[in-house]
């Protein structure tokens, strides 16, 4: 502990006192006592020294409490700074925790409102839906309640369209199917697998007339009236009738790629896109016509044999003829096979753009 200054003075002022006493030979042990003017002066010399010495001492004393207090000082520095220091990191604590809480509250402000748009949403689309659901069910009353027209008139336009095909006439052909159509759309919807059948038949017919685009488009509702009816009833898709669409549509790329003209500008890689959604077409349809040929029978066969050689067209347009020989050999004696035995049941007649006719 730090002393005070009037007991340090006190204790110094103790220590010169007896320093002067021992100076003037009380302890001497039998030396000789000097006489009274040496005495005189060694008394005034050890006075000085004792004087100098108190003053050092007290010289001394001051410099250690002048130290003392420059390290208290440093030391409450010290203190007031780690204060300071630990006052600032507890306001830019509460700082980050205030940001935080703004943070967190936009974005459970955001989340209600998307939460509310959501909300909106999914009540308009219900009410919509149950509009939907209510117009379907007025037209099918209306359609049962007012039709002109029967399936079994729809039927006759659609034998009448394909003798029409059978002969060449594809524009006339093309115009009872649409009479067809118009019929079947009045009592069927268009969400019916023969709705789909009739689309497909159209595309055929402006396949024979040349006209790809059109006919390309009028495959893709087929297949997507087939999909749609695989939705609605108890599963058409994957079966031949959807195979042949597909395969259609593949015959609608062909004839595109065959129209390219060979001089235009990426004519090359705009014929060989062409030419692999064909083939990509012919696989799908390959596929599922060959998992289900043992149930069709001989129809399952030539539909087989029709997508096989639609494959070598394919390949022959690329300029692999030995690959596309393969494919023709396979179709052409897969067709002979089929005419040469008796059938067990004549073969449905099916327009077949591209493939030999109507089979």
């Amino acid at each position: 502990m730090i002393r005070s200054t009037s007991a340090s003075q006190c204790l110094l002022l103790l220590q010169v006192c007896l320093l002067l006493y021992i100076s003037n030979g009380q302890y001497s042990q039998g030396r000789p006592v000097p006489m009274y003017w040496e005495e005189d002066d060694r008394s005034d010399r050890i006075a000085d020294e004792a004087v100098e010495y108190y003053l050092q001492q007290q010289k001394a004393q001051q410099e250690m409490e002048r130290i003392q207090r420059l390290e208290m000082q440093r030391q409450q520095e010290e203190r007031d700074r780690l204060i300071a220091q630990e006052a600032m990191r507890r306001k830019q604590e509460q700082a980050n925790i205030l940001v935080e809480q703004e943070r967190m509250w936009q974005m459970q402000q955001q989340m209600q409102h998307e939460q509310e748009i959501q909300a909106q949403q999914e009540a308009y689309y219900l009410q919509q839906l149950q509009q939907q659901q209510q117009q379907q069910q007025n037209a099918g009353k209306r359609r049962s309640a007012s039709a002109t027209a029967s399936l079994d008139e729809a039927t006759a336009h659609a034998e009448k369209g394909t003798v029409l095909m059978s002969k060449g006439s594809y524009a006339q052909a093309l115009q009872t199917y649409d009479k067809c159509l118009s019929i079947q759309l009045q009592h069927l919807g268009d969400r019916h697998p023969i709705v789909a059948h009739t689309v497909d038949l159209m595309g055929v017919a402006l396949l024979r007339l040349g006209h790809a685009e059109e006919a390309l488009e009028t495959f893709e509702k087929a297949v997507h009236v087939f999909e749609q009816a695989d939705l609605a009833d108890d599963g058409l898709l994957n079966k031949p009738e959807w195979a042949l669409a597909v395969m259609h549509a593949g015959q609608a790329y062909e004839l595109e790629a065959f129209n390219q003209d060979p001089e235009a500008k990426d004519a090359r890689q705009s014929t060989e896109a062409l030419l692999d959604k064909a083939m990509e077409l012919y696989h799908k349809a390959y596929e599922t016509l060959r998992s289900k040929e043992g149930e069709a029978g001989e129809e399952g066969e030539l539909d087989v044999a029709n997508v096989v050689h639609a494959m070598g067209n394919v390949l022959s347009m690329r300029g692999d003829y030995m690959e596309a020989l393969r494919k023709y050999k396979f179709s052409l004696e897969t067709k002979i096979r089929l005419l040469v035995r008796p059938l067990t049941r004549p073969l449905r007649r099916r327009a077949c753009g591209g493939c030999g006719g109507v089979t």
